[in-house]
């Protein structure tokens, strides 16, 4: 009996050491990664190297006040639709510039930042808008001059909980950036043009200078304003 005992209890320890074997130690680096070394040695040329690659591989936009983040899987900002659709029927209406031509500009020009605008997006809206003021009796300003300062409005103020100025120079973020939901349409243009028209007849709103034009506005527009300046 004692024998069998022994053997046991040998048998007993050596599984003890099987099953608690120490793990090896991590080896210790003599030398940091090469990595580390390199990112020491990187001038301040290289930094800014960096940084326009990462601004082209994200199609981001650098302007005067910043940096503006643009991408094809956002859409366009509500502003800017409803400035695009104005301009539209303010070319028609002052120049004859015919409204499909127009469109199509303002259309292909914001495709290239943005989720798809649509064509007849931009143009419906415009017929509506100059349909409603054809339906205006006794109007006190005519229509050139309700384009103009509906366009002023629309550029200079933004409306969230309340009414108050765009800024244009903001450390974080850009009224240019593009949002997740799309907030515009040709219908909502047309609510919000009805309702700045009878508040600038009831003389509620900021008027536009005299000889304010949004095509020489002092604000950097990037890519906006390019595109309002380009010719047909």
């Amino acid at each position: 009996m004692p024998k069998t005992s022994k053997v046991k209890k040998k048998v007993s320890k050596n599984k003890s050491k099987s099953v608690f074997k120490k793990k090896p130690k991590a080896p210790r680096f003599e030398s940091k990664p090469k990595k580390i070394q390199n990112a020491k040695n990187t001038s301040s040329l290289g930094i800014f190297k960096v940084l326009y690659n990462y601004i082209q591989k994200h199609n981001m936009y650098i302007y005067t006040y910043g940096v503006i983040k643009l991408s094809n899987e956002l859409y366009c900002p509500k502003w800017i639709f409803d400035i695009c659709v104005a301009a539209t029927a303010e070319g028609y209406i002052v120049s004859d510039i015919p409204i499909d031509i127009s469109a199509k500009k303002f259309s292909r020009g914001l495709n290239k930042h943005y989720k798809e605008v649509k064509l007849l997006e931009i143009k419906y809206g415009a017929e509506s808008i100059i349909r409603f003021m054809g339906e205006i009796k006794n109007p006190q300003y005519n229509s050139y001059e309700r384009l103009r300062q509906f366009l002023y409005y629309t550029l200079k103020f933004e409306k969230k909980f309340f009414i108050s100025k765009r800024k244009f120079k903001k450390f974080i973020g850009s009224p240019f950036n593009g949002t997740k939901k799309k907030e515009y349409s040709e219908d909502i243009t047309l609510a919000d043009f009805r309702k700045y028209i009878y508040s600038l007849r009831a003389d509620l709103v900021e008027k536009a200078p005299m000889s304010w034009d949004i095509r020489n506005d002092e604000e950097d527009l990037s890519f906006l304003g390019e595109l309002l300046r380009k010719d047909y």
